[in-house]
C-alpha cells in the first residue's frame, strides 16, 4: 500500500515499473471483488434451489376452503349422490368403503383412485388383494361428481375432497348424521401399493390388532365399534339369499353315517338359523332399508 500511495501522491515521478505494479494491484483488487460478488450470487441461487425442493407446508383443513374458487361445491356433489342413492343403492356403501380404504393408507389423498397402467406396469393400490373387491360403483360415483364439478369449477377442487363430500352425503341419505366436511385435501400423484396390507384391517384380524390399528390412526374403540357396525349393516343389506338347510352331498347320502345324532342336531340348528335369517333379511330392492 505504501507503493500505491507514493505513486498516487506523485504521478509525475512514476516509472514504467511502478505503473505496472499499480496496474497489477488494481487488477487483483478487482478480481477479489468480482469473486466476492460471484460467491454472493451462488449462495443466493443455492437458497432459491433449496426453497424449491422444500416440502410444501401443511395447511389446515377448513370448511370454507373453496369459498372463492367453488362456493357451490357441496351442491354440485349432491346433484350426483342424490340420484345415485335412489337409482343405484349399492353406490352408497361402495363410496363409503372406498373413502375408508383411501384414508387408512397414509391419509385421504385419493391415491386409491389412481388407475393401473398397462400390463406389466408398476402396481397401484387398486391392484392389491385388499382392494380387489372394491365395488366399481364407488369409483363411478367419484368420476361422475368430478365431471360435474369440473364443468363449473375447472381445476379447483381435488378428487380427495370430492370423495370425502360424497361419503358424507351417502351417510346422511342412509339415515346417518349430517356434518360439514372440512376441505383442502391434495391429490396424491403417487400410489403406495406396498403399504396397503400394513394399514388396512383383514377379515381374520384379532380385536387387539384392530384396536392397535385404529389407535395408530387417532381413533378409539368406539370408532372401531361404529365401523364394524356399519360394515355389518352393509353386508346385511347386500347379502344374497341365505342358503337352504344343511344337506348331504349325493355321493354321501347312500353311505352309512357314523354319527347320525350329530347330523340330526346340525340339521335342526341350521333350520332354525335359516328361519331367523329369512325374517331378518332386508330386501335388496328397497333402497330406504339400507343403513350404513
Amino acid at each position: 500500500m505504501s507503493l500505491v500511495s507514493s505513486i498516487v501522491s506523485s504521478p509525475s515521478s512514476s516509472s514504467p515499473s511502478a505503473t505496472r505494479n499499480l496496474t497489477f494491484i488494481l487488477l487483483m483488487i478487482c478480481f477479489y471483488f468480482v469473486s466476492y460478488l460471484v460467491a454472493i450470487v451462488e449462495c443466493s441461487d443455492n437458497n432459491i434451489t433449496i426453497t424449491k425442493i422444500k416440502a410444501p407446508l401443511h395447511h389446515p383443513l377448513t370448511i370454507d376452503y373453496y369459498s372463492k374458487t367453488c362456493p357451490q361445491l357441496d351442491d354440485l356433489v349432491g346433484s350426483v349422490t342424490g340420484p345415485r342413492f335412489k337409482q343405484t343403492p349399492v353406490a352408497g356403501p361402495a363410496t363409503i368403503r372406498l373413502f375408508f380404504h383411501d384414508c387408512f393408507v397414509e391419509g385421504c389423498d385419493a391415491s386409491i383412485l389412481i388407475a393401473p397402467g398397462a400390463e406389466g406396469s408398476a402396481l397401484v393400490e387398486r391392484n392389491m388383494p385388499e382392494n380387489k373387491n372394491l365395488p366399481p360403483e364407488g369409483f363411478e360415483t367419484v368420476e361422475m361428481a368430478k365431471k360435474v364439478v369440473e364443468s363449473k369449477c375447472p381445476g379447483a377442487v381435488s378428487c380427495a375432497d370430492i370423495l370425502a363430500i360424497a361419503a358424507r352425503d351417502f351417510i346422511h341419505l342412509a339415515g346417518g348424521p349430517y356434518y360439514k366436511v372440512k376441505k383442502g385435501r391434495k391429490d396424491s400423484k403417487k400410489s403406495k401399493p406396498f403399504k396397503v396390507k400394513y394399514h388396512l384391517p383383514r377379515s381374520n384380524s384379532s380385536i387387539s390388532s384392530l384396536l392397535s390399528l385404529f389407535s395408530s390412526k387417532g381413533l378409539t374403540a368406539r370408532d372401531l365399534v361404529a365401523a364394524l357396525q356399519g360394515a355389518t349393516h352393509r353386508l346385511r343389506a347386500l347379502r344374497p339369499v341365505p342358503r337352504p338347510p344343511l344337506q348331504l352331498p349325493k355321493h354321501r347320502q347312500t353311505r352309512p353315517l357314523r354319527r347320525p345324532r350329530l347330523l340330526k342336531s346340525l340339521q335342526m340348528y341350521c333350520r332354525r338359523r335359516y328361519r331367523r335369517e329369512r325374517r331378518r333379511r332386508i330386501p335388496l330392492g328397497r333402497a330406504d332399508s339400507v343403513r350404513v
